[in-house]
């Protein structure tokens, strides 16, 4: 950043420009919105400690012996992963802009939420692809357990049903885990338009009251949110216009 050009900075110290600034347009972030836990770490690893079961019941005859059983413990590893941005501007902006420094914050700020927020969903726990990148990022929902993944659509992929949704959902609950309050669905902005259009055997809409009514923030009891981070460009059999969906 510099006084010397306007798009760097110059316009700050025009006078005949306003004073207030229009801020671009950022992708909304979803994974603190759907509930996602986070918490502090102060080293570069992290372990935590899991019981894996292990337990078994008996029905027992009277004054008969029953077999022994153990509880399994492991544990789950964490690494440490950073992500950065590096911006510099000069003196004389930083002297004579007063904006400069919470814009240019507020905006490294926001880029920073929004790849942790995509390497939570799509990570590959490798370094990215493209220039820039010199470490790893997180492994994301995507990747980390493949085999929970549904793929029940057609070889060239097919518009999203609810009956979709409800087999992801299926998925999770099929291996204990029940539903509780941080549960949500993640959709590209594309998808959820889509859904809100969604309609029965009469025309009727299925996601709000009425057509003139906004739609339900919820789905089969689920929160959904929506960003343009989540691809709409994936190839699937002969289609490239493809995307995800995220329970």
């Amino acid at each position: 950043q510099g006084a010397t050009e306007n798009v760097l900075g110059g316009y700050l110290l025009s006078e005949t420009v306003s004073e207030s600034i229009i801020e671009p347009l950022y992708n909304e972030l979803m994974l603190a919105k759907l509930g996602v836990e986070t918490f502090t770490i102060d080293t570069e690893t992290f372990t935590a400690r899991k019981n894996n079961g292990g337990s078994s019941a008996y029905w027992l005859g009277e004054h008969e012996p029953t077999n022994e059983s153990n509880v399994n413990f492991g544990v789950i590893n964490f690494a440490l992963k950073e992500v950065g941005a590096l911006n510099r501007y000069s003196a004389k902006l930083f002297r004579r802009a007063s904006q400069i420094e919470q814009t240019v914050t507020e905006d490294m700020r926001r880029q920073i939420a929004l790849a942790i927020d995509l390497s939570g969903l799509r990570g590959t726990g490798g370094k990215p692809a493209g220039t820039g990148h010199t470490g790893a990022e997180p492994r994301g929902l995507r990747n980390t357990l493949p085999t929970a993944q549904v793929n029940a659509l057609a070889t060239n992929g097919a518009a999203p049903g609810i009956s979709n949704i409800n087999k992801a959902i299926q998925s999770i609950k099929t291996r204990n885990i029940m539903s509780a309050d941080s549960w949500g669905i993640a959709v590209s902005t594309r998808e959820r338009q889509y859904m809100t259009g969604w309609t029965d055997t009469t025309g009727r809409p299925l996601l709000r009251q009425q057509w003139d009514g906004e739609p339900f923030p919820k789905l089969l009891g689920l929160r959904v949110e929506e960003s343009n981070q989540i691809p709409t460009n994936l190839t699937v059999g002969g289609n490239s216009d493809c995307s995800e969906l995220y329970a």
